[in-house]
């Protein structure tokens, strides 16, 4: 009987086990802890520590939107796998509607985490 994956994190290649300890002021440990948003603050420390991309945080006021618009990608990624399934006749125009609707939603989530200030 063949076993699927059944998703989740996948396993580390290498297992962290160094630590690193440092002191912080209180001052300097709240300051962290605003730019860390909703990381970990160990993993947002490692990520500037070691030059990796920081996620930028969804601003409150569009978490609703946010949510609504990871729905939708849901959505949009079911109909082009039930697409490359073969569930319905392929044809040119559903696939550049689905090419549109991508780009259309990248574009949407960029705006609500501010855009317009450069790439991830």
């Amino acid at each position: 009987m063949e076993r699927r994956n059944k998703g989740g994190r996948p396993k580390a290649v290498e297992r962290r086990s160094r630590h690193l300890n440092i002191r912080l002021t209180e001052d300097e440990f709240a300051r962290l802890r605003g730019t860390a948003g909703s990381l970990k603050i160990s993993d947002y420390a490692r990520r500037r520590l070691l030059a990796k991309t920081v996620p930028r945080s969804v601003p409150q006021i569009n978490r609703a939107a946010w949510e609504e618009l990871a729905r939708t990608a849901a959505n949009l990624n079911q109909l082009t796998h039930h697409a490359n399934q073969g569930h319905f006749a392929p044809s040119e125009e559903f696939a550049q509607v689905l090419v549109r609707l991508s780009h259309t939603l990248k574009a949407v989530r960029e705006g609500l985490i501010g855009g317009d200030h450069g790439h991830r």
